[in-house]
């Protein structure tokens, strides 16, 4: 239940923004957004996914305020595009949701993680906030994706030391290097 990819010819290809969703559409594996397909990408890994790369009934792709710091962010920091996967892939807007439905990684999450991670040059920022607190996943998340040779980053930590959200930080917010 993918959005339908534009398709793209060379550097001065249309905007590409689409989700990909597992089959049943429970889970959205990745939500790409690239706007200048002449520079790298940045995959974020966050901690769950919203309905956002949805193609609504007018054709329109959903976005969500998450997917619009991202794309800040990156873009301030000279990406041209941004990959968003999660540690949960389950879509629950409100994580209270995710709880409810017993934190449901997805079955091709991990795969989908690391294929996000190898679209990038090599950094991986990570922010999945005080929701990761008391939670194996996001620190297993973490270590595999350091394990497959990628460098994670955050733009700073809770005070116990979790990888902060980017939503409500202000784009000066400097980038860390986060072992976590």
């Amino acid at each position: 239940m993918s959005a339908k990819k534009p398709s793209a010819k060379g550097a001065a290809a249309a905007e590409q923004f689409y989700g990909e969703f597992s089959p049943c559409g429970q889970f959205r594996y990745l939500l790409v957004h690239i706007w200048d397909a002449s520079k790298p990408v940045l995959p974020w890994i966050l901690f769950n996914p919203s309905q956002a790369g949805r193609v609504t009934e007018q054709g329109v792709v959903k976005s969500d305020p998450t997917a619009r710091k991202g794309r800040g962010f990156s873009e301030r920091m000279g990406y041209g595009g941004m990959v968003f996967c999660n540690a949960f892939a389950y879509i629950a807007t409100d994580p209270k949701d995710l709880r409810k439905g017993g934190y449901q990684v997805g079955p091709d999450n991990d795969s989908k993680i690391l294929q996000a991670c190898a679209m990038g040059t090599g950094d991986v920022m990570v922010a999945w906030g005080a929701l990761g607190r008391g939670l194996a996943r996001p620190q297993e998340v973490s270590r595999m994706v350091r394990k497959a040779g990628y460098r994670t980053l955050a733009l700073g930590r809770t005070d116990d030391g979790l990888p902060l959200h980017p939503l409500r930080l202000a784009y000066a917010t400097p980038v860390e290097v986060f072992l976590g």
